[in-house]
This record gives C-alpha cells, structure tokens and sequence, in this order.
C-alpha cells in the first residue's frame, strides 16, 4: 500500500505487520467487496430511486446517484481499518483514504453499470495487482 509521506513512523510499522496477502486483497477486493458494494448497494439505490421516480425507464441521473452513494459507502468502509492502525490519523491521511477509495468506486459503479459485474471485479481485482507491483 502506498502511504502519503505525512504517515507517521508507527503507523508504516503497523502497517507492515498487517500485510494482507495478494490472493486476499484479489478475492475480498475483487469478487466479495464488488458483490456487496455494487451488485447489492449500488442496485438497491437504483431501485429505489428508480422506485420513487415512478418506474419509468431507468435514467443516467438515478445510476450516476446510486453510483456516487455506493462510492462513499465503499470509501467509508475503508476507514475501520485506517483507525486501526492509528488511533488519530491526520485530517489529510483521512482524505487520500477517503478519495483513494471513492474515485476508484466510482470507476467500478460505472462498470458495473455499463459493462456488467464481472468487469467490475476484473477491475478491482486487477487494481489490487497494480498496487501490489508499485507498492
């Protein structure tokens, strides 16, 4: 994982004994948080909006808004883990986490939505992999 250059000492050393290994980061990342975050949050809020509207047929603003809330649910979902390591993280840290997550959560949903779940796994899968190599 790459870190910002304002993570403390302690941090990088408690991140280091928590290594989580590749074929994890691909399964959890790649298949079970893609199932839980975009085939079950992300088409829940299109249903739902889809539902309120009236049941018309589905247009680009309730996708892109059920995209953008599962994006921020996918990036809060990476928090538990920063404040794991580190009992106060700096405000800036708490930011890369945030967008570090929620841009590529957006990228994902837009898969998901357009070309179907398993590009959005492929994806995300393949993005632990890229990581992997440059951290």
């Amino acid at each position: 994982m790459i870190l910002p250059a304002f993570t403390d000492t302690a941090t990088m050393e408690k991140m280091a004994a928590f290594e989580v290994p590749l074929v994890t980061r691909l399964l959890y990342g790649g298949i079970t948080e893609e199932l839980l975050t975009r085939w079950g949050l992300m088409a829940l809020f299109a249903w739902a909006l889809w539902r309120i509207v009236g049941k018309g047929q589905v247009q680009p603003v309730m996708m892109w808004t059920a995209i953008v809330i599962a994006a921020a649910l996918f990036a809060l979902g990476h928090l538990p883990f920063l404040f794991a390591i580190t009992v106060h993280p700096q405000p800036l840290l708490i930011v890369c986490v945030m967008l570090g997550n929620f841009i590529p959560g957006l990228m994902f949903g837009w898969l998901f939505w357009r070309r179907g779940l398993e590009a959005a796994m492929l994806s995300h899968a393949f993005a632990h992999c890229v990581n992997a190599t440059v951290a």
